[in-house]
């Protein structure tokens, strides 16, 4: 989903600056300037990932929603300024190429990996992962989160990818979003 924040101020003869950090707290600020200009519409382009998608962006916002027993991931090159976020939702695909290897840890990482070189990203990548929470089930806590953690550690370790931020394996749904422009990821 595709989606374009517009930010309006219409005030005339006033040099305002946007800062975008923290990212749900936008505000204008005055800046000292020598020719006073009016304010010009700002567009900051936002990705919605859905579970078993990805999303390769060069600006905007990448958002991961509602990651409870998968794994969110995000990928930023501050060299590159490409940020990549992909929505996990099982360990291993078994022995069977998936049609959708995003939805496989085992198969996602590599995936994702080749998509980012093809665009030319190569290491230093930061990595940011969430979610694998425990749910509470019916019949006791459905423990199928910390399976997909440890697999999808075990694939980036595997691609030499070291992870930045972690906030997996507890029981609370979470929301993930890089900000490429800024360079800045939150997890919430």
């Amino acid at each position: 989903m595709l989606s374009v924040i517009i930010i309006k101020k219409f005030e005339l003869m006033t040099c305002y600056t946007l800062s975008v950090y923290p990212i749900y707290q936008k505000r204008f600020f005055r800046s000292p300037c020598k020719k006073q200009v009016p304010i010009k519409d700002i567009q900051m382009t936002e990705i919605n990932i859905q579970l078993t998608k990805y999303a390769i962006a060069s600006s905007g916002l990448l958002k991961i929603d509602r990651i409870g027993a998968g794994i969110g991931v995000i990928l930023y090159s501050a060299q590159h300024k490409i940020g990549a976020g992909l929505h996990i939702l099982a360990s291993h695909s078994g022995y069977n190429t998936p049609k959708n290897p995003i939805m496989y840890a085992n198969t996602a990482i590599p995936f994702i990996m080749n998509q980012l070189s093809t665009r030319g990203v190569r290491p230093p990548i930061s990595i940011a992962i969430a979610g694998g929470a425990v749910m509470l089930g019916t019949h006791g806590p459905i423990k199928v989160g910390p399976k997909i953690v440890k697999a999808v550690k075990e694939a980036l370790a595997k691609e030499g990818l070291t992870i930045k931020i972690d906030e997996t394996e507890k029981s609370k749904i979470r929301s993930m979003v890089l900000d490429i422009d800024a360079g800045k990821i939150k997890i919430s």
